[in-house]
């Protein structure tokens, strides 16, 4: 299984709306530090940046970002899904009744398993987060943590980045 971290909407305008925007922050940065470690790819996205902003500074190690104005960033990366061979995505970020669910729904329907980093996404509402949530996982979509994937990801205490992942794991709080 080949992975991917997609990294939706932290921008400047809406993340610190979002609920928990401070753990949330902690468990992102955790989530893209582990993966980069493990060479998973990483691609993040930005709504209609002139409105929202671009991606917060806190997460600029994302690279460059992909403009879009769907809520769902499943057509924009296409091609870096293609590039990378992907068939398993790591879903994070903003907001997870919106841009987040519309990209797992896509997904799923161009045959794409998904798993949602539930504590490295959020929403503005407890409540729309919690729905959107229910609902993906009843489509076929895994709920996971950042430290349960990672773990996953990493197999054993014997990778060669597990002392590096751990600490960025214990760094997030």
């Amino acid at each position: 299984m080949k992975y991917a971290l997609l990294v939706i909407d932290c921008q400047e305008k809406l993340f610190p709306k979002v609920q928990s925007a401070p753990q949330l922050l902690n468990k992102l940065k955790a989530l893209i530090e582990s993966c980069s470690l493990l060479n998973i790819p990483i691609q993040s996205f930005e709504q209609y940046p002139k409105g929202l902003g671009k991606t917060i500074p806190e997460l600029n190690m994302l690279g460059s970002p992909i403009e879009k104005t769907q809520f769902s960033c499943c057509s924009p990366a296409k091609s870096f899904l293609k590039d990378t061979q992907t068939t398993h995505v790591l879903l994070a970020g903003i907001e997870t009744h919106v841009c987040v669910y519309q990209s797992a729904i896509d997904l799923l329907e161009n045959d794409i398993k998904v798993s949602i980093v539930v504590d490295a996404t959020s929403s503005r509402n407890a409540i729309d987060s919690t729905i959107a949530l229910q609902s993906l996982s009843q489509k076929g979509c895994e709920l996971t943590t950042v430290e349960r994937i990672v773990f996953q990801l990493l197999k054993s205490s014997e990778n060669p980045q597990f002392k590096q992942v751990q600490k960025a794991l214990l760094s997030c709080g």
